[in-house]
């Protein structure tokens, strides 16, 4: 398996700490006792656009040692 692939698909930590952020913005948001909308919108985003970057890692792992590439490139 190529570096990448084994370090995205292989079981490391990194998955687990994902989340944490987010946890604890969501924490903050349930004290507050006005929620507006920017707060919600920020909140939705930022989850949207971490986990479209997670899928997309693991979508370009997966298809990395099937695409033909030649090992000699410099040569």
């Amino acid at each position: 398996m190529a570096g990448f692939t084994s370090s995205v698909l292989l079981p490391n930590g990194w998955l687990l700490f994902c989340p944490v952020p987010w946890i604890f913005y969501s924490m903050w948001l349930s004290i507050q006792k006005l929620v507006t909308m920017e707060h919600l919108l920020v909140f939705t985003g930022t989850l949207v656009l971490a986990a479209s970057i997670v899928v997309s890692l693991v979508a370009v792992a997966c298809i990395l040692p099937w695409l033909p590439i030649r090992g000699n490139l410099g040569q």
